[in-house]
């Protein structure tokens, strides 16, 4: 496959400053650093420190978690966290199997949140353990969620339309191995919602190769390069957090504080 090389590329390439140029998806930049210096830290969180090996093998680890519920590419999920490794994992994983991941505004609650995920189509949702009353309350007018994935406290599966799992234990419980699934940069990648202030919130289709182009734009912007360190207080629902920070830092090879 060929690949451009654009002139914010040869400029780093004599600098000695290698940029990825592989496929262009969330998956495959992550295995790539992952292989290249497994044990480098790529994140600091306020109580963690995650290394590219970490997150790859815990990225792995979600994929075989939703492929064993029952999802599969182009199905959608949803990611109500707090900054924290797990929404980092959740977002990659279902990344690695072809899921559309649909963050959601934590802040969301009742109407909005009943149609974003209605909307959505959301199999799956990532949730905080203090946030659970958020679900419970419009559970019986959520016409596909199927599965609801608790951070933070320790749920037992539970029978029923929707199913409740502890994260901790059916990720401690999950393969690390990769899982088989062709994704490519035309494939979605996520849907981003408005804010909703001036009618119900719209969803926005966006595929990696989107998040690429944003994200490298970036790079050249601020000419990134492995020296650099990126700090976002953003979460990471927010295009800030993922688009301006986390895949630049991928791109440009050089860490991120996610405070």
């Amino acid at each position: 496959m060929h690949f451009l090389i654009t002139p914010l590329r040869k400029r780093l390439l004599r600098k000695g400053i290698k940029m990825y140029n592989g496929l262009k998806t969330f998956g495959k930049i992550v295995e790539h650093r992952a292989n290249d210096k497994p044990d480098a830290r790529f994140i600091r969180f306020e109580e963690a420190d995650i290394t590219y090996g970490d997150l790859n093998r815990s990225g792995n680890k979600l994929a075989n978690v939703m492929a064993k519920l029952g999802l599969i590419k182009g199905d959608t999920a949803a990611v109500m966290l707090p900054t924290c490794p797990e929404f980092l994992a959740s977002w990659l994983g279902l990344t690695k199997l072809g899921v559309i991941e649909v963050p959601i505004n934590v802040a969301f609650r009742g109407e909005l949140l009943t149609h974003i995920l209605n909307t959505a189509e959301s199999k799956a949702i990532f949730i905080s353990s203090e946030w659970v009353d958020c679900i419970k309350d419009i559970s019986e007018e959520l016409l596909h969620l199927r599965h609801v994935i608790v951070v933070g406290e320790d749920y037992e599966p539970t029978p029923g339309r929707i199913s409740w799992h502890s994260y901790t234990r059916i990720v401690d419980a999950a393969s690390d191995q990769p899982v088989d699934v062709s994704i490519q940069p035309t494939d979605p990648s996520l849907i981003l919602f408005t804010s909703g202030t001036t009618g119900p919130s719209k969803g926005a289709i966006i595929c990696h190769q989107a998040n690429f182009r944003a994200a490298e734009l970036h790079c050249k912007f601020r000419k990134l390069g492995p020296n650099d360190r990126l700090f976002t207080v953003f979460p990471l629902f927010h295009v800030n957090a993922r688009y301006t920070t986390i895949l630049p830092a991928l791109i440009a090879d050089c860490e991120v504080v996610n405070a």
